[in-house]
């Protein structure tokens, strides 16, 4: 709807402004108007994370995902922080979805900075090093290779 693609438009003049508390209550407004947004869940968390409250992120990621489990973004942001949280094993179905999903195309492929499909490989094989799980982190090292080989040195 229009009118959350202007709240959302504030909340981008709010973040660059610092004002964040102001954010979390332009996007807690788009959500009365629109509860299954995800995009509006995602920045919401975005912001939680930002400022250190990451219960409050993680619950919104996860809301984001439950209404759009294609939601890269969500997906990597909410498996992101579990990682910082040593809970390697419950964020490894996030990486896991986006990876799935596969890459988003050519410029994917090619090194664009938000690589969802690239970063979430690169995830798993922390998340299976984590867990002990040489089969499945020696897998995804394959597939990181199959798809990014320029990128394959930082993950070893």
């Amino acid at each position: 709807p229009l009118i959350i693609q202007q709240l959302l438009s504030r909340v981008t003049t709010y973040e660059m402004a610092g004002e964040y508390g102001q954010v979390v209550r332009v996007c807690k407004k788009a959500i009365i108007i629109d509860r299954k947004n995800a995009v509006v869940w995602d920045t919401l968390g975005h912001f939680y994370r930002m400022t250190g409250d990451l219960t409050r992120a993680v619950e919104a990621y996860r809301e984001a995902v439950s209404i759009d489990p294609k939601f890269k973004s969500a997906q990597l942001n909410l498996g992101s922080i579990l990682m910082l949280q040593d809970k390697f094993k419950e964020a490894v179905p996030h990486f896991e979805q986006i990876r799935t999903l596969g890459p988003a195309g050519a410029v994917e492929s090619k090194g664009d900075i938000l690589a969802y499909h690239r970063l979430s490989l690169q995830m798993l094989v922390s998340c299976y090093e984590a867990l002990q799980d040489p089969d499945k982190k020696n897998e995804v090292i394959k597939e990181l290779q199959l798809y990014y080989s320029d990128n394959i040195a930082s993950t070893r």
